[in-house]
């Protein structure tokens, strides 16, 4: 499949919006005050900005992925490899190199706090960044992350790439056009906003769950943070008239929702978030499996698992349909301290019996399933040679990689059906790259010449 590279102008690059009579002639001006008059805050100080060359910003990705250690490899292979995003012998030192720096047309680092600017950036993507500084100046990016699971890092991310999104398309409609966000065709934009998204994940050269961000947030942050300004979302596009309360998105920031992606979605109109068992292994069985950690999958990543078999299909059932019935979940990854094998154990609920059957069918095919002689049909050999376990009762399921066939494994199981009795360990940190390399703005989602007038 082709590698989704930054020339590419895919789908947003090519936005048409419908804008009110005027052309607008003003002249761009610096575009750190322009960030701070498009999005109504003010810089504390000053921020250093840096230009690289494309195979520069490459040979740094690659350099920064040398250093992540093997045991952090192997962790991330025996967990989320193991639970079907990727096959857990992928090299996975080049795919952490690529899959940060393909798509990259410039970023502003939280933790150094410095843009870097790839290739030739336009003034939009410019402003884009210099808005991430402000976000940082005002509101404290690092600590407005949540950490405590992957799905509610993706929701918090959505909000600052949103927001900062947000303000770029108001920067080329006021000082290119002349008007404000309700000049904007948002039906047309959030369309092709979805249509990148969507192009994104098709033309993936890596393990979709490495594309989580850019798939996500450029998308359907937008959408979420332009219904919070203006009123205007994907089913009812028609913005409520100009001027905005900007302070309005400084609340999504100091009063800090989304927690989950299915807020972000569901513009926080959603199911209520269901709690899951299976925040630690139970006290009777800690002799026997040691919790090495745990996470959150939500609404997204839910839907990345299920993305390649719906690709492989030829779109014969809907992955986006089928993970938006998602309600609540937990994953848990242990040792089995008999024989040092790492195992993994997925606990989900759904909206109905069927949806959760029809998960539990599309793992099976992810995992594969050959009969063990004597087992359940709940229990069955993977594609690679390991156990699989997968049981519903109603609308919760279960499923696991690599369990033993014992007892205590099926205490384990069965716990993981039971209500959440114990406080949730810290999951273990992201990696600082990671952290800084997802704050990426990608060219391809410029609103540079998109405007017809």
């Amino acid at each position: 499949m082709p590698v989704v590279r930054s020339p590419r102008r895919a789908g947003v690059a090519i936005l048409l919006l419908v804008l009110a009579a005027g052309c607008g002639d003003n002249t761009p001006p610096d575009a750190a005050l322009a960030a701070e008059d498009v999005r109504e805050l003010k810089l504390f100080d000053s921020v250093p900005v840096r230009s690289l060359t494309r195979e520069e910003y490459a040979a740094e990705a690659a350099a920064n992925a040398s250093t992540i250690s093997d045991d952090y490899l192997e962790y991330y292979a025996d967990t989320y490899g193991r639970l079907g995003f990727f096959d857990p012998s992928l090299d996975l030192r080049p795919v952490f190199a690529g899959s940060s720096s393909d798509w990259v047309g410039a970023s502003y680092s939280p933790n150094k706090k410095r843009i870097t600017l790839v290739g030739n950036a336009s003034p939009d993507v410019i402003v884009h960044e210099w808005v991430h500084a402000l976000q940082d100046q005002h509101f404290d990016l690092v600590g407005y992350d949540e950490l405590d699971s992957s799905d509610s890092f993706l929701a918090r991310r959505a909000v600052v790439e949103g927001d900062a999104t947000l303000a770029q398309i108001r920067y080329v409609a006021e000082y290119e056009h002349g008007v404000d966000l309700d000049g904007v065709d948002w039906g047309k934009l959030f369309d092709l906003r979805r249509q990148y998204s969507d192009d994104t994940l098709a033309n993936a050269a890596y393990p979709v769950i490495f594309l989580d961000y850019v798939s996500f947030v450029y998308s359907y942050g937008l959408e979420y943070v332009t219904d919070n300004l203006t009123g205007a979302s994907y089913d009812a596009p028609t913005p409520g008239p100009a001027p905005y309360d900007w302070g309005r998105e400084d609340h999504l920031f100091e009063n800090p929702p989304p927690a989950f992606t299915q807020d972000v979605l569901d513009l926080g109109q959603g199911d209520a978030v269901e709690a899951i068992g299976l925040e630690a292994v139970p006290a009777a069985l800690a002799d026997r499996f040691e919790t090495d950690d745990w996470d959150r999958l939500g609404e997204w990543y839910s839907y990345l698992l299920f993305y390649p078999l719906d690709l492989a299909a030829g779109g014969s059932f809907d992955a986006r349909a089928l993970a938006a019935g998602w309600d609540g979940d937990r994953a848990l990854f242990i040792t089995d301290t008999n024989t040092g094998e790492p195992a993994t154990l997925w606990a989900s609920t759904w909206d109905d019996e069927a949806t959760a059957t029809e998960v539990a069918n599309l793992l099976w095919t992810l995992y594969g399933r050959t009969p063990i002689a004597g087992q359940p049909d709940t229990i069955a050999t993977g594609d690679n040679g390991e156990t699989v376990w997968i049981e519903q009762r109603g609308r919760a399921l279960v499923a696991a990689r690599n369990l033993p066939l014992d007892a205590d494994a099926a205490a384990l199981v069965d716990a993981a059906f039971a209500a959440p009795s114990v406080v949730m360990p810290r999951r273990r940190p992201c990696l600082p790259e990671a952290i800084d390399r997802l704050r990426k703005k990608p060219p391809s989602v410029s609103v540079n010449n998109i405007f017809p007038l």
